[in-house]
């Protein structure tokens, strides 16, 4: 049987995530074990997760450059009338 817990890793890595690995008996344990069927289950929830996280920055990036993009407009225009102004 292989024994897992996340416990083991906490100091090498940046953050966790919970609920998304796999499941056995005894855990938190040095008993604790892992059924290996689960791994299919697991494997393919934390794949839906990272691909739903990663579609979610696209979008949240493309609503960035957007407002960005308009921002930019917005100088330009300003800019623009100024000039014409000091030119008449």
């Amino acid at each position: 049987m292989l024994t897992i817990d996340l416990s083991y890793a906490s100091p090498y890595i940046k953050a966790e995530l919970a609920s998304l690995g796999t499941w056995g008996k005894g855990a938190h344990t040095e008993n604790e074990t892992l059924e290996i069927e689960a791994l299919t289950i697991a494997t393919q929830r934390t794949a839906l997760f990272i691909l739903k996280y990663v579609n979610c920055r696209k979008k949240e990036r493309k609503k960035e450059r957007k407002k960005e993009r308009k921002t930019i407009n917005n100088v330009i225009h300003v800019v623009l009338y100024l000039l014409a102004f000091i030119f008449k």
